[in-house]
């Protein structure tokens, strides 16, 4: 038997065994789950259950989902299934928590035992199961009394399935929910919730002037409150009135008043305490963040420096009077406002932005030296030192400080954690990454004396606990490829980070196992291999080995994870063997990437750069000093999966070139359009070569924000797979352009009111490179795919679309390229099944079926790009095709060595297949 969380057993226990009631349930009309806003907040949350224990709490827009593995009466299985493509992590977890199991028809009891007898309240049914054995399957869920309703499973990879929401007046203390599966052979449930149909009471103001008296003296209790439909006070006093109201009290000794107020939803409090007789503790400078990149934001969303004043009595004091300084000459630098209280036992954080504003959030006007300095808190009296800092030590980024140290983790408005004596300094290498042809000793030091200084070559991370300890420094001799990770440790003090350092030996990556034989040692490229590999940059990403290859948590291991609970930590390393100091190392998310790639050996992968990990962005010119673009949220890692040498169909695997996706946005920038960057690397996970990978953006709020400026918020982005997905933002514009198009689009007035929502000029062009590569798997041929756009949204703008995943093209010869009206274009997908209203395709096929001016304007933007040089006449178009081609032509012969063989024994080489593709491209294909 499964254990049970001794927290949740009274739950669980409620559901299993608690006898249900049937009242009955009024159901809506079954909702798409497009967002996490569809999670119901109104009213007060009485129950909220996932369908997997293995999930724990799941979080999804601030309801927390418990876990549960027995459910159901009779559960065949409990599991976190990893099939949806992420619109929001907490929603997808959900999602993919399902427990199946109880045969065809079952109930349970929801409400944990904690309904009211007559009151109302709503319920929140959620089902979806994205394998592919499950497209179509039907569920009912019902009350037991025949009031049900059907959610039917899309079986649409990149969807969030369907939900059911009802509401019922409870006649006991659980409900009846009742589970159908029709056609097949268990009930599935991923998780519901149970709601109070009522908004809790609001309690706006309760609050006692003066906080505090002497015996005898009076003090005056005063409240707000909105939504209730009774409140009191407890201390003999009893019923207040339910809105606003006052209170003469006259308490002999401290006393805390608790005022309850109640409606059909349930019931919230709110305390004052009165101080009587009894001392004042001044308030407390508690800590503070003199350099704050991603802790806490003000309210308008910068990342200022901020202090925190904690009040240590249990009654509200009044700060009008009291100052902050950063200057010790300078005692009243800045002073607290009038009519700022802070209640008993909280906290108080005033931003050190130096831009000096009032209520009703407090900004100083100075701000605080990271580098070290002075800190108070001064007494009304503008002279009494209440709390000071004198010459506090250097301070770091988004480490707090306060009077017993630094904080790791920073505390705002609550509590303080641990706290420690400062920071081990961080452990050097005196040989840096890189490639090498000869053994030599590496030394990690760290100055600071007594340290331990760990290290690990396998991937995992130091600690004291794994890995080779040696006191003050170590030694390593190096003489074929290492990961080598350190860090350094001393107790009182914060251990360093991890440091990583990956040193390269072609000599030894030749001969490793998944290097093949016939390519290494073949008298054609053995001569060249080592350069080769030395030929493009290389990306080196370390981990725990685990992270990706254990059976329950790697993501090599389980490539259908999607989402944040499928992201692992890893350190990447960039390393130019053309420029040694131009290399980098940074910390990342590491996840998989693509859809029908997923399945292929060799995978794509997603890096993803947030402040979890270090620094918010990548900042390296990945894509050339030149490029616009030099900071990265996101860096997509193509492994180019449709036409290349893993691919199971051998025409697709002749027609490898990896060159066809990067051409494209290269060709989409020509033709003075933005693109997303994209170049190449060698890729090696834990010293271990996986090939020849594409990095590239992935258009999204964040590429906005990289390109365009601006906020990632001020960005929506939307892509398509079968049905169109919010990247970024929201797709409302989208569809509203949508509704918009379903007319003709023949007359002036709508081709010029088209211009609102799309840049035509970027449609277009999209189009031509599309229609010039025959791309077969794009916005216009099969299932409408790979179609990604982003539109700015403040300061509004039109949507742009973007070449993407445009692998699998430029393969049929024999077709036409006429860009004459009628365009050569599909009017419906290939795949009659798909349903492409909302496709960019249908808002170019009513424009070129049916407006003069946008045919006028096609026919411009065509001969602009087809002749005289343009991006798309055969001189500049081979030119084009040839750099790429060039810029890889060595670095092929890795990927032929590494995956050649994968499909054959006999390796698809780059002298025989490659040379042989690029020939076709360039002399039949392209003139």
């Amino acid at each position: 038997m499964k254990n049970i969380p001794q927290a949740w057993a009274p739950i669980l226990s409620a559901a299993l065994i608690a006898p249900g009631t049937a009242a009955s349930i009024t159901w809506d009309p079954v909702a798409d789950t497009t967002d996490p806003t569809v999670i119901i907040t109104d009213g007060s949350l009485v129950e909220a259950i996932n369908g997997s224990g293995a999930a724990g709490v799941v979080t999804v827009n601030g309801v927390n989902f418990s876990p549960s593995d027995t459910l159901l009466p009779t559960n065949a299985a409990s599991v976190a299934l990893s099939s949806q493509t992420t619109l929001d992590p907490g929603l997808d977890d959900l999602l993919n928590t399902v427990e199946f199991g109880g045969g065809t028809a079952t109930s349970i009891t929801v409400g944990g035992g904690a309904l009211v007898s007559g009151q109302t309240y709503t319920i929140q049914v959620f089902f979806t199961d994205l394998r592919s054995c499950c497209s179509g399957r039907v569920m009912t869920y019902g009350d037991g009394e025949g009031n049900t309703v059907d959610i039917t499973a899309s079986g649409v990879p990149g969807t969030f399935g369907q939900f059911a929401t009802g509401t019922f007046i409870a006649d006991g203390t659980n409900q009846t929910l009742s589970l159908t599966a029709n056609g097949f052979g268990n009930v599935h449930i991923n998780g519901y919730q149970v709601r109070s149909a009522f908004p809790l009471p609001v309690v706006s103001q309760f609050t006692v002037t003066p906080s505090l008296i002497t015996s005898g003296e009076s003090t005056t209790l005063d409240w707000q409150i909105s939504n209730a439909d009774s409140a009191e006070i407890d201390k003999a006093i009893g019923s207040i009135n339910a809105t606003s109201g006052s209170l003469v009290v006259s308490p002999t000794t401290t006393t805390t008043y608790t005022l309850t107020a109640t409606n059909g939803g349930g019931s919230i409090t709110s305390e004052v305490t009165v101080g009587v007789d009894v001392p004042v503790l001044p308030p407390v400078l508690n800590e503070f963040l003199a350099s704050n990149d991603s802790d806490f934001a003000d309210e308008d969303g910068n990342f200022s420096d901020w202090i925190e004043i904690y009040n240590p009595n249990p009654f509200a004091i009044d700060l009008d009077g009291y100052h902050l300084t950063s200057n010790s000459t300078n005692l009243i630098e800045w002073s607290f406002p009038t009519e700022v209280t802070l209640d008993g036992n909280s906290y108080l954080i005033i931003f050190a932005s130096g831009t000096s504003r009032g209520l009703p959030e407090l900004h100083t006007n100075f701000k605080i030296s990271a580098s070290g300095g002075y800190l108070a808190l001064i007494a009304p009296d503008g002279s009494t030192v209440i709390n000071e800092f004198v010459n506090y030590p250097p301070q770091r980024t988004d480490i707090s400080y306060g009077p017993s140290g630094y904080f790791s983790s920073a505390t705002p408005g609550e509590t303080n954690g641990a706290a420690s004596g400062g920071f081990v300094d961080d452990t050097s290498f005196d040989i840096d990454r890189g490639f090498y042809d000869a053994p030599f000793t590496v030394n990690i030091v760290t100055t600071t004396p007594g340290a331990t200084v760990v290290h690990t070559t396998d991937g995992t991370e130091p600690s004291l606990s794994n890995g080779t300890a040696s006191l003050d420094a170590a030694s390593l001799l190096i003489n074929s490829t290492t990961v080598l990770r350190a860090a350094a440790f001393k107790a009182g003090l914060t251990p360093t980070n991890v440091d990583t350092q990956t040193y390269l030996f072609t000599s030894d990556i030749i001969e490793q196992a998944n290097m093949d034989p016939d390519v290494v040692d073949d008298p054609a490229y053995n001569g060249e291999i080592e350069s080769a590999l030395q030929s493009v940059r290389t990306l080196s990403i370390v981990t725990n080995p685990d992270n990706l290859f254990d059976d329950s948590i790697g993501i090599l291991a389980n490539t259908g994870g999607r989402g944040l609970s499928w992201e692992r930590p890893v350190s990447i390393e960039f390393i130019d063997p053309s420029n040694p100091t131009a290399s980098l190392q940074t910390n990342a998310g590491l996840r998989m990437h693509g859809n029908g790639s997923r399945g292929s050996p060799k995978n794509s992968l997603r890096l993803l750069f947030r402040a979890d990990y270090g620094p918010k962005k990548l900042n390296y010119p990945l894509f050339g000093k030149d490029f616009v673009a030099q900071k990265f949220n996101t860096v997509v890692l193509r492994a180019q999966n449709a036409n290349s040498w893993t691919r199971g169909r051998a025409e697709d695997r002749t027609a490898t070139t990896f060159l066809q996706d990067s051409f494209a946005k290269d060709t989409q920038g020509a033709m003075g359009q933005p693109t997303a960057g994209s170049t190449f690397v060698h890729l090696f996970l834990n010293g271990t070569y996986w090939g020849l990978y594409n990095p590239t953006e992935r258009p999204d709020g964040s590429f906005g924000e990289d390109h365009f400026g601006g906020d990632d918020t001020d960005y929506d982005a939307v892509s398509r797979r079968f049905s169109v997905e919010v990247q970024s933002g929201t797709k409302t514009h989208w569809d509203e352009m949508i509704t918009f198009s379903n007319n003709l689009l023949d007359t002036q007035a709508e081709y010029e009111g088209l211009h609102d929502f799309m840049d035509v000029d970027n449609l277009i062009d999209y189009m031509l490179v599309h229609q010039f590569m025959q791309t077969r798997d794009g916005p216009d041929d099969f299932g409408h795919n790979n179609m990604r756009l982003v539109r700015r949204n403040n300061p509004a703008g039109p949507w742009q679309a973007y070449a993407w995943d445009m692998e699998y093209s430029m393969i049929d010869t024999t077709g036409t390229r006429n860009y004459s009206y009628p365009f050569p274009i599909y009017s419906s997908p290939r795949n009659n099944n798909n349903d492409i209203t909302d496709s960019i395709a249908s808002v170019y096929i009513r424009l070129k079926d049916n407006n003069p001016e946008f045919q006028l304007r096609y026919a411009d933007r065509a001969f602009k790009h087809l002749f005289n040089g343009g991006a798309l006449s055969p001189t500049s178009a081979a030119a084009r095709f040839e750099a790429r081609a060039e810029e890889i032509e060595s670095a092929v012969i890795g990927e032929s060595a590494r995956w050649g063989d994968q499909q054959r024994s006999a390796p698809y080489t780059r002298d025989v297949e490659w040379t042989a593709e690029r020939t076709r491209i360039t002399t039949e294909f392209l003139p």
